[in-house]
C-alpha cells in the first residue's frame, strides 16, 4: 500500500478497530503488488468479524479481506512485515463512522435470511446469520460454539462469509453438507469460485458456463440464471442452454446414476 508520509507519532495508540463500527475511507488504498485500488476514498467499509486487541479486518472492493494492526502494534508489525509505519497505520486511511445508518438493514439476500441457521463450509460447523451486508454479498454469522481461527491460536465467535462460504443444504442430524442433490449443484453453479465448471458424472463429461456475456472466466461476479451446458459424447458434443434449475437437476440425476452404478 502506498501513501504520502505523515506524522503519526503524535497520534495516541488507543484501539482503532472496535466492535460494531464502520469505517469511511479518507484516502484510497493502492496495493503495491499489481497497483489495485483496494479501498476507495469516500466509501464505507464494514469489518470482517470481530477485531482483536492487536488486529482488525476490513473487506475490500474485490471481496478480499485485509488485516490492519491496532495502532499500538504498528511498530511490531513493521518488523514482521518489512514495511513502513505510514503504509499500514489505519488512521491514515480510515475514520470511524459514528452513529450513521446508511441504509435500512438487509434482512434477506440470495435465499438466506437473518436468523437462518446455516453451515459454514470452511469451519464445518453450524452458525446463525446475524447480519447481511448492504450489497447482499456477505453474511455475518455467529457460530453455535467458538471456533479456532486458521491463522492464530485464538478463537472467534463471529465471522463474515460470501454466499458460497455458507449453505442451508446440510443434514440437520449429522451436520454434513448434502452432496449431489439439485441444491448442491445450484450453489456450485451460482456461487462457486469459477463461472466455468467441468464435471464428469456417469462416464459423461459436462462443461457448464454462464451465458452472460459480461462474465469473465474465473470471475466471482455476475452469475445469471441461464447456463450453456456442453455434453461430450463419443459421437460428438451436444450444447444446450438451460436454466439454473434445469442444469442443477440434470447434474443431480447424473450423480444419482453414477452412485447407482457404483453400488
Amino acid at each position: 500500500m502506498t501513501t504520502t508520509k505523515n506524522n503519526i507519532e503524535s497520534k495516541n495508540n488507543q484501539e482503532f478497530f472496535t466492535n460494531g463500527k464502520k469505517y469511511r475511507c479518507i484516502k484510497s488504498v493502492v496495493m503495491k503488488k499489481g497497483g489495485k485500488t483496494a479501498f476507495k476514498a469516500g466509501n464505507i467499509y464494514e469489518q470482517v468479524g470481530e477485531p482483536t486487541h492487536w488486529v482488525g479486518w476490513l473487506r475490500d472492493e474485490q471481496g478480499d479481506r485485509h488485516a490492519w494492526p491496532q495502532p499500538v502494534y504498528i511498530a511490531d508489525t513493521v518488523k514482521t512485515w518489512g514495511t513502513k509505519p505510514e503504509d499500514i497505520d489505519p488512521r491514515l486511511y480510515f475514520e470511524q463512522v459514528e452513529g450513521t445508518k446508511e441504509t435500512e438493514d438487509v434482512k434477506e439476500a440470495e435465499g438466506i435470511k437473518v436468523g437462518d441457521r446455516v453451515k459454514v463450509k470452511s469451519q464445518d460447523t453450524p452458525a446463525d446469520v446475524t447480519a447481511i451486508s448492504e450489497d447482499g454479498k456477505y453474511f455475518t454469522v455467529k457460530f453455535a460454539h467458538p471456533v479456532r481461527e486458521f491463522w492464530t491460536d485464538n478463537t472467534m465467535q463471529t465471522a463474515t462469509y460470501s454466499r458460497y462460504g455458507i449453505t442451508r443444504n446440510y443434514d440437520r442430524m449429522t451436520g454434513e453438507e448434502i452432496v449431489g442433490n439439485a441444491q448442491y449443484y445450484a450453489e456450485q453453479l451460482k456461487y462457486g469460485p469459477a463461472s466455468i465448471i467441468e464435471y464428469e458424472l456417469a462416464g459423461v463429461a459436462l462443461r457448464t458456463e454462464s451465458t452472460r456475456e459480461d462474465v469473465e472466466p474465473d470471475s466471482r461476479e455476475g452469475w445469471g440464471n441461464e447456463f450453456r451446458v456442453t455434453i461430450r459424447h463419443q459421437t460428438g458434443d451436444t450444447t444446450e442452454t438451460m436454466t439454473l434449475s434445469e442444469t442443477a437437476e440434470l447434474l443431480a440425476r447424473m450423480y444419482q446414476e453414477e452412485q447407482g452404478k457404483a453400488a
